[in-house]
């Protein structure tokens, strides 16, 4: 941020809220600000940012070298953090953030941070100065929003912010929930996708002897990212080949649905990123609709065996009563499967509905999947298709 320092009883910080590719920290020959000065100081959204290196101050007290991202998880750093940098949380691996203003001399009297507006949001007066709070070095997650931030910090001689101000420092950064790649890397890329469950897809690509590491991230349609992952080359790759398989969310695999892939090569602590990403598709069949439904006195139920089937609902019941279960837990010989109900119904007269789910989505029918099997003894009433939450809901 553009920073001018007055002897006036107001000191101004600026900050833009679109920042530009530059950065520098501008100081007059004017009397350092008091604490009380900054105290009152406003921030006025406009700051012109570069990213030349900022003079080592040597006439003052102490002064904001740079910021650090640290898992609070872990209480460890993850990178420093500059002025329009992107957070990442999927690339982080956490939401259980902080941020650590380094301050020169390390040790001062106490650090004040301003956040988004807010003057003296946090002060800290122990090292190290973090913007959620710390216990020694157990750090504390500070709780951060999706969306553009502005942090401040200002050391002083003295705690609770007061004493002789040094040279303080701002950044401007964006928190998101992952990073789509936007280009320059890979070629000859090949996906290979099982066309019956479980799809777990299987990436291919050349292996690259000036890459330090790969990343490969997928994202569907609806941009929701499926995988963010940062892999080094001797896990990943034999001879000239590399390969990884897609972790899908469940035991199914993907489901159906058209994908983008992208793989970044870390080249000189840089990620290379191809212009365009890989698109594949997931579309395999829906599970079939139950046959040859059949109960017998235990309430064992059975049915013509399906591989796209991997969880069934059943619907019994009558006017008096009824029970709705789904399971996966069913056994399944060459042709035919069995399901035992959960519960055993009192005496009466009832319908059984059954309907299927698989990878590729509901079994379907006119009656939205389900299929009616044989009574118990005599019907007594048509059950409409139940609503229930969907099991795991492709």
């Amino acid at each position: 941020p553009t920073l001018t320092y007055t002897a006036t009883p107001t000191a101004s910080m600026t900050a833009t809220p679109t920042p530009t590719s530059s950065a520098t920290t501008t100081e007059t020959d004017t009397p350092t600000p008091t604490a009380t000065a900054l105290s009152t100081a406003t921030i006025i959204p406009s700051v012109t940012v570069t990213h030349t290196p900022v003079p080592t101050p040597t006439d003052v007290y102490a002064y904001v070298a740079g910021f650090t991202l640290v898992n609070a998880e872990t209480d460890t750093d993850i990178r420093p953090l500059v002025d329009g940098d992107v957070i990442s949380l999927a690339g982080t691996g956490t939401d259980q953030l902080s941020i650590r203003a380094n301050i020169v001399p390390q040790s001062v009297g106490s650090v004040v941070f301003d956040y988004n507006g807010t003057i003296r949001y946090r002060v800290e007066n122990v090292y190290p100065y973090t913007l959620g709070g710390n216990n020694g070095s157990d750090y504390h997650p500070w709780v951060s929003s999706l969306g553009e931030h502005v942090l401040w910090a200002l050391p002083y001689e003295g705690a609770d912010g007061n004493g002789a101000a040094g040279v303080g420092a701002g950044l401007r950064f964006t928190v998101v929930e992952a990073i789509i790649p936007t280009p320059t890397a890979l070629t000859d890329t090949v996906v290979d996708v099982p066309t019956s469950p479980p799809v777990q897809p299987v990436i291919h690509w050349p292996r690259h002897d000036s890459g330090t590491a790969y990343r490969i991230v997928v994202h569907n349609d609806q941009q929701s990212i499926i995988m963010d992952q940062i892999y080094a080359p001797e896990a990943v790759c034999t001879a000239g080949t590399c390969a990884v398989t897609i972790n899908a969310p469940n035991i199914w695999g993907l489901v159906n649905d058209d994908y983008m892939l992208w793989i970044g090569i870390e080249q000189d602590a840089e990620w290379q990123w191809p212009p365009d990403p890989i698109p594949f598709s997931v579309d395999i069949p829906s599970a079939a609709a139950p046959t040859n439904i059949t109960v017998d006195a235990g309430y064992l139920i059975g049915w013509q065996y399906d591989p796209n089937t991997y969880w069934v609902e059943i619907w019994i019941g009558n006017d008096g009563w009824q029970h709705q279960e789904w399971s996966d837990a069913f056994t399944c010989t060459e042709d035919h499967c069995t399901l035992a109900l959960e519960i055993t119904p009192p005496a009466g007269t009832y319908q059984i509905w059954m309907r299927a789910w698989g990878p590729g989505g509901v079994s379907q029918s006119i009656d939205n999947g389900w299929v009616q099997g044989p009574d118990v003894s005599q019907p007594m009433v048509t059950p409409t298709a139940p609503v229930i939450p969907r099991p795991l809901t492709p």
